[in-house]
């Protein structure tokens, strides 16, 4: 099948490097836009902030939009190399052995065992199902990165907490490197439900701590 060819694909040949990089994803959030957060604070610069956030008394939601660009910035190389691969090979014959062995998979609830069947009759859109689920962990994760930095500019607290969090997803009941990964036994019904649950209450907790940040601003 041609869709298990792109890189999320777990017969991809880059897909370990993928998810090794998915691994790491919360130190790319860190690198690239927490330091800046630390910069400002230790130039001042988040003095401003916290005077316009009291005055406003809201929270700070520049993090979510942030994180929603760094993860489509990620997607969209994912949909590149979608659509390279649509362009480049043409070879590809029908299903395989291991296609037709899932054509049924099992899926987490019986109710949507109609998915499984639906995932390799149309595996274009399937594909574009779980880079869209990609999407959402990605902003979930980088925005509780983000949050939890400006709550805690030490890199002491907020870089060990964030990858005890992201790490503690991929070797739970739930685990989230399943979800990122379209055709296989584990069903499209499981990546919905572990995406859901994964970023309901990755939000949930970064918008605490933004609160809990804003209460202290409150305080000074």
């Amino acid at each position: 099948m041609l869709e298990q060819r792109m890189l999320l694909s777990s017969t991809s040949q880059g897909h370990i490097v993928v998810i090794a990089l998915f691994w790491v994803y919360p130190l790319y959030v860190l690198l690239v836009s927490g330091e800046r957060v630390l910069l400002e604070q230790h130039q001042g610069i988040d003095l401003i902030e916290k005077t316009r956030l009291r005055d406003r008394k809201t929270i700070d939601l520049s993090g979510l939009v942030e994180s929603s660009w760094t993860a489509l910035i990620v997607c969209l190389g994912l949909l590149v190399n979608s659509a390279l691969v649509h362009l480049l090979i043409h070879d590809v014959a029908g299903p395989s052995k291991v296609d037709k062995q899932f054509m049924d998979m099992i899926e987490l609830f019986k109710s949507w065992h109609w998915m499984g069947h639906w995932v390799f009759t149309h595996p274009a859109s399937a594909y574009l199902v779980y880079v869209l689920l990609l999407f959402f962990i990605l902003t979930a994760i980088g925005f509780f990165t983000l949050s939890l930095i400006r709550c805690f500019p030490d890199r002491k607290i907020a870089y060990p907490i964030t990858f005890i969090y992201w790490l503690a997803w991929w070797f739970t009941p739930l685990d989230l490197s399943m979800a990122m990964q379209p055709f296989t036994e584990y069903g499209l019904s499981y990546a919905v439900t572990t995406t859901g649950l994964f970023c309901g209450l990755t939000l949930l907790l970064a918008f605490g701590v933004l609160f809990v940040r804003r209460w202290h601003n409150d305080q000074i």
